[in-house]
């Protein structure tokens, strides 16, 4: 009656052990000698076991004589597993036992940690194997498995019950695994699996990823990013020290600034306030900048005041989304090779020592605009003309578009007017009024991708101006992700042309001017430009006779 007792306590609580799941049966049942002496491992990719190495010691033994029972492997053993029990919190060991490890399982002293978070109901088993695996260091030895993608397979040369233990944190997304205690398999002769010799690796794998809400931006204009990863499994880590950092970096020659007011950060549904997290770097100067969770995280992830031997014990930010979004003003011209800035986040990638610290980087996004040129020449010798002065609109917005680049301004910018520009002769980019230099072309720099308007308000000097106008359409054609992302934009030119040379691949398109009427062509759209040209100035040339004719009649009836 006692044996059948101890062992119903035995097989309630070993149940709840990682990896070794009992199961109620007779104590006297026919048991099938447990003969395997492997262990597979499972993890959700192989990044978590690249390059990890593994030591292992036995704890205890199966007893398969009196019953499902699992035993201490020695009396060395036994000292070391008080210990532990006794660093894990558990409450009323004895001063003397002959099996310490029995005592803890018939007592219901161990809960499960074999999934993720890896915590169990109380977190003793946690701290148990985290006390083993310091104290039983020394007799550790190493175990090398067979990796077969996600799953790795441990040959122990003993059946019984182990520890693994992960020797090393690796700088390639995986974390080092916390200490894992874990049976060989054990079936009864009726079929009761009572260890299935399998465990989840207990590491993990981080990423971060970035998203930006228009990948084709004109200078002035701003570019909303987010950024989103999730807070890693801290639990079994050290509170003091703890890190989580989530970071943002632009190239060096990027042409972006961070625009204040914008960051926010969000856990889950929950925005955070300011005091919650620090920000390191965020300004117009700066390339790149921090957001610092970590106390955020030993707040909520640990109850009490935390010394250094303290782990965290609070389960309910693992695995939360941290959402960031902020805005970066685009301050120049980027082309087709784009304006990359890559996140980042950094915590301990051993649970035992948070100095050692990762930085897992993420997908690095980009951002496009295009610079559009025009060259303005004489028809007839080719030669380039200084003085045509252009406007441009927005086709989307309906706005026309003035360039603020003076002295002073930071950065330069499109901006939106309230009507459209006229060719006075002090009017400058700003006023929406581009003029061709010596070089006869005017630059229309860092357009975002889309359709615009382009008319001509004014001809060279000597030369005759027929109000021409145009539309250009830029498409980006963005192929490719991350950093391998490039535009290779196309240029599409339509409307009331006269010799407009433009093959579609080139941001440069050519117009030609004439000094006289008779240079223009007469058909097509050139030829209706021709007409509404020669009616203008022969509408003019009849005004002037009229004026003229009355003045004479009124002299004669004076």
């Amino acid at each position: 009656m006692k044996m059948r007792k101890l062992f119903a306590g035995v097989a309630a609580a070993a149940t709840l052990l990682s990896g070794l799941a009992l199961g109620a049966t007779a104590a006297n049942a026919a048991e099938t000698r447990p003969d395997s002496m492997t262990i597979t491992m499972n993890a959700d990719n192989a990044v978590q076991f690249k390059d990890h190495t593994y030591k292992a010691v036995k704890i205890g033994k199966y007893d398969v004589s009196t019953g499902a029972q699992v035993l201490v492997a020695s009396p060395a053993m036994n000292a070391l597993v008080k210990s532990a029990l006794e660093a894990a919190g558990v409450k009323d060991v004895p001063a003397e036992s002959s099996d310490y490890l029995q005592w803890a399982i018939s007592n219901n002293k161990l809960d499960a940690s074999g999934t993720s978070p890896f915590y169990g109901t109380t977190g003793v088993t946690r701290k148990f194997a985290d006390a083993l695996a310091q104290s039983t260091a020394e007799s550790q030895t190493p175990v090398t498995p067979q990796v077969n993608g996600a799953t790795a397979t441990f040959n122990l040369g003993e059946v019984g019950y182990w520890l693994i233990v992960d020797q090393n944190a690796v700088n390639d997304k995986s974390s080092k695994s916390l200490a894992i205690l874990v049976g060989t398999p054990w079936t009864l002769s009726d079929g009761t699996v009572v260890s299935a010799g399998t465990i989840n690796v207990k590491n993990q794998t981080a990423t971060v990823d970035k998203t930006v809400d228009d990948q084709t931006v004109a200078i002035g204009k701003d570019a909303t990013y987010t950024i989103t990863t999730k807070i890693p499994n801290y639990v079994g880590y050290k509170v003091q020290g703890y890190t989580f950092q989530v970071k943002d970096k632009f190239a060096d020659n990027a042409p972006l600034a961070y625009k204040a007011g914008t960051l926010t950060v969000k856990v889950g549904d929950t925005p955070l306030t300011s005091d919650q997290y620090t920000v390191a770097g965020f300004d117009a100067a700066s390339k790149t900048f921090t957001v610092d969770l970590s106390s955020y995280i030993q707040s909520q992830g640990f109850s009490g005041t935390a010394d250094e031997k303290s782990l965290f014990d609070k389960t309910d930010l693992v695995g939360k989304t941290v959402t960031i979004t902020y805005s970066a003003t685009v301050t120049g011209t980027i082309g087709n090779q784009g304006a990359p800035n890559s996140p980042s986040i950094v915590y301990p990638n051993d649970p035992s020592d948070n100095e050692k610290k990762d930085e897992i980087p993420g997908t690095p996004v980009k951002v496009f605009n295009f610079d559009y040129n025009l060259k303005k020449i004489d028809r007839t010798t080719g030669a380039v003309l200084q003085g045509a002065k252009f406007a441009i609109k927005d086709k989307t917005s309906g706005k026309w578009l003035g360039y603020v680049a003076a002295a002073g301004e930071t950065p330069a910018r499109w901006v939106e007017l309230a009507a459209e520009p006229t060719a006075d002769e002090n009017k400058t980019e700003a006023d929406g009024v581009f003029t061709t230099g010596e070089n006869g072309l005017v630059s229309f720099k860092g357009l975002d991708a889309g359709s615009y308007t382009i008319k001509e308000i004014a001809a060279p000097d000597d030369y005759v101006s027929v109000g021409l106008t145009f539309d250009v359409k830029i498409d980006a054609n963005i192929s490719g992700s991350g950093s391998e992302a490039v535009a290779t934009p196309t240029y599409t030119v339509t409307g009331d042309l006269l010799d407009l040379v433009s093959d579609g691949n080139t941001s440069t398109v050519t117009v030609e001017n004439v000094k006289s009427l008779t240079q223009l062509p007469v058909t097509g759209a050139a030829g209706i430009a021709l007409f509404v040209a020669v009616g203008a100035l022969l509408a003019g040339a009849g005004a002037a006779v009229y004026a003229k004719s009355t003045r004479t009649r009124r002299l004669l009836n004076a």
